[in-house]
């Protein structure tokens, strides 16, 4: 058994004892038994990401307009230049967070609605530079939905896939929807968007389209559900942090993330691009014509 694969099956050892552990607080106190669930993510967090960016419990997201409601996050991911006399704050400013987690201890299909709606309004309220494709199809904040366990049936990875696929199916823009899903007994999700296919130069009278998929990765494929959210974790910063390419790509390799299947959306590039935008299409495609992933 190679080290890092070791590493990988201690996480999971400790996040199983934890959740024992949280179970039997449960029933005494339920409030404290969600807390020790998000502590326990949040202790995973820190220890397996760079110091510089440190990682804050329960905090109000706030934006630059004042009239805007501060959104209450159960675990954020600090942005390496925030300042650290700000982070002890009770309310973030919007562009010190790298990344948003809502936090359960059991996953329920009536938590994917709520968690969609949630993505959404932190996307309404992160700031983008709408210069780029980035800006153009992805939220300024990446977000998260974590769970110990779940109690979506004997298949919860493809009750996941759907329940997200069909909140998906709904959403106004592909960067409203949820970056990363976790249940670290059952596995994981990953959103891949792809920023522009021009169907029309392969196939005659088809339509150009962006697109968006919900790739899912099991529990006992390769290194389990935690490790695939970690390394997908580092590839999501990695977008805006080119010190975290370098490991994302060596273990994604390793540990085979990123190699699940999903069901494509279809979106509209007249709903995903400003139309000045899509004037320069190249801008959206590799220089070698292959579609932009994130």
């Amino acid at each position: 058994m190679s080290e890092t694969r070791r590493w990988f099956e201690s996480i999971q050892e400790e996040m199983a004892k934890d959740y024992s552990d949280a179970q039997l607080t449960h029933k005494e106190d339920i409030q404290r038994s969600g807390h020790e669930g998000e502590s326990t993510w949040a202790d995973l967090l820190s220890k397996w990401l760079p110091p510089a960016y440190g990682v804050g419990l329960r905090k109000y997201i706030i934006g630059s307009d004042d009239k805007v409601k501060p959104f209450e996050t159960d675990i954020v991911v600090f942005e390496p230049a925030y300042p650290q006399h700000l982070r002890y704050r009770a309310k973030v400013h919007a562009g010190g967070v790298a990344a948003a987690f809502s936090v359960k201890l059991t996953a329920r299909k009536s938590h994917f609605k709520e968690i969609a709606g949630w993505s959404k309004s932190l996307a309404e309220l992160s700031h983008v530079d709408k210069t780029t494709v980035e800006g153009q199809l992805l939220s300024g904040i990446p977000t998260g939905f974590l769970a110990h366990s779940h109690d979506l049936g004997q298949e919860p990875v493809t009750a996941m896939a759907e329940g997200f696929d069909t909140v998906a199916d709904t959403a106004s823009h592909p960067r409203d929807l949820v970056d990363l899903v976790c249940v670290a007994n059952a596995g994981t999700l990953t959103c891949n968007r792809a920023s522009y296919l021009p169907m029309s130069s392969t196939l005659p009278g088809g339509v150009d389209f962006t697109m968006s998929s919900y790739l899912r990765m099991y529990d006992a494929q390769q290194y389990g559900a935690v490790a695939h959210f970690i390394v997908s974790l580092y590839r999501v910063l990695g977008r805006n942090d080119p010190s975290l390419q370098k490991l994302a790509v060596e273990l994604s390799r390793v540990t085979g993330t990123g190699e699940g299947q999903g069901t494509m959306r279809k979106w509209d590039p007249k709903v995903v691009y400003d139309e000045g935008f899509l004037k320069d299409r190249y801008h959206l495609l590799f220089d070698d014509g292959r579609p932009r992933h994130y």
